[in-house]
């Protein structure tokens, strides 16, 4: 997680130059193959994965599946989700970003008070004073000073981000399990799901994302070969005015030797070479890299894309593969090109990952029990038990703490229980976590 205390010297480079991806369509047919050049990815069809897909439609499914992936690094897998889930999906999600910004506002307001005290706070005449919390029918409090912290790309793990309704909701899809268990070669049941959280922009330019974060989500040294796929289910459509994840096509064929070789770039310089070598020893077996932003040669301005995902889409992408997420257009976001029925939303999505429960060890799956327990939100990685924030003693106690304000909350307050404790998870669930 060493991207949340960024230095700002280091930063300053990260974020020096700012290559726009190319956005290209989703087609989804066999009939037209991804041609990058040609602004076109062709989708893989969610029936391919159905349950009520027969053996020949799944070995196909399987097979652009791993085509894709091996090929380009990434992949998208269409209408994974219907219209009316993609509805259902965001209420969670509002729902989430309600609780979370009353717990925000609580703890910036009464800092000195205890969890026991947030009932009072939620039901006093004040919640309604001058800066109210977001609310889902005032699109202007998106702009509340109690706007849920994130972190780069719009990306919410905080507030027990990886226990709610939303999350699970999202997990119980069967095609999407289908999907992580073809690209495993085994079956649903023997899946376990990452913890991590979600994805929100909200509109208008003061909200905008930073550009040009480009990144691995992958140690270069501790981890040289294939480990996991990543997954962000989208919720709202994609345009080049919301913007959403740009990947670099094909960067995952230059893992890890790009990175722990003496590269040298197209001008001769050892530049680029001397900055991985340094964040390497910075990382200390941590998996989140940032990529030098004057790296000529992995950057190429040609493979930079971003797919135009309808709702409901599922974008997959090798951890191997660079990528970022990539804010719209600069006179995009400022609500003219947001349709009203969005609420001042511009982007929407789940993060979820998923992988053989045999990849993690009892002592991972132990802890993994234990951070449903606590309402913490993990990484990608599902076979990876690091708690949100664990790096830094003070960021770990406030997140311990916007938990349990979280699960404080009632039904009353707004919240409709939307943080999940062990004792709430279906045993297919739990399944999911051991």
């Amino acid at each position: 997680m060493d991207h949340l205390h960024t230095d700002e010297e280091r930063k300053s480079r990260w974020y020096a130059v700012h290559l726009r991806p190319t956005y290209i369509e989703v087609c989804e047919s066999d009939a037209s193959p991804t041609n990058l050049a040609a602004r076109c990815v062709a989708g893989i069809p969610s029936s391919l994965f159905s349950t009520a897909a027969d053996e020949q439609a799944t070995k196909r499914g399987s097979q652009l599946l791993h085509g894709h992936l091996e090929e380009y690094g990434f992949a998208v897998v269409t209408n994974v989700l219907s219209h009316t889930e993609c509805g259902v999906a965001i209420d969670l999600a509002w729902d989430y970003l309600e609780a979370a910004s009353v717990v925000e506002r609580h703890i910036q307001t009464d800092s000195s008070s205890t969890v026991d005290d947030v009932d009072a706070t939620t039901k006093s005449a004040s919640i309604s004073s001058e800066s109210p919390p977001v609310r889902r029918d005032d699109p202007s409090t998106l702009s509340s000073p109690y706007y849920p912290v994130h972190v780069e790309g719009g990306i919410l793990p905080f507030y027990g981000s990886g226990h709610t309704k939303f999350s699970w909701y999202l997990r119980d899809n069967q095609t999407l399990q289908s999907v992580f268990a073809s690209l495993h070669n085994t079956t649903p049941d023997e899946l376990i799901t990452s913890l991590d959280g979600l994805v929100i922009w909200r509109s208008g330019d003061e909200h905008k994302t930073d550009a040009g974060w480009f990144h691995l989500d992958q140690n270069p040294q501790t981890k040289p070969g294939f480990e996991s796929v990543q997954g962000l289910l989208n919720l709202l459509p994609v345009s080049s005015s919301t913007g959403g994840n740009a990947v670099v096509a094909k960067s995952h064929k230059l893992y890890p030797h790009h990175y722990t070789g003496s590269f040298e770039d197209e001008a001769g310089s050892s530049s680029c070479s001397s900055f991985y070598r340094q964040r390497l020893d910075e990382l200390k077996g941590d998996d989140w890299m940032e990529i030098d932003p004057n790296d000529s040669h992995l950057l190429d301005p040609n493979n930079i894309v971003t797919c135009l995902l309808k709702e409901g889409d599922l974008l997959l992408w090798d951890s191997r593969t660079v990528h970022c997420s990539f804010p719209g257009n600069s006179d995009s976001c400022n609500g003219r090109h947001i349709p009203s029925q969005y609420k001042g939303l511009v982007r929407a999505g789940g993060l979820v990952s998923m992988m053989p429960k045999s990849r993690a060890t009892e002592e991972v799956l132990k802890g993994r029990v234990e951070a449903v327990r606590l309402s913490r939100t993990l990484t990608h990685w599902a076979n990876k038990c690091a708690l949100l924030g664990e790096e830094h003693e003070d960021e770990a106690s406030v997140e311990s703490r916007r938990s349990e304000l979280m699960k404080k909350l009632g039904p009353n307050e707004g919240n409709n229980g939307t943080l999940l404790g062990w004792g709430d998870l279906s045993s297919s669930r739990k399944n999911l976590v051991r």
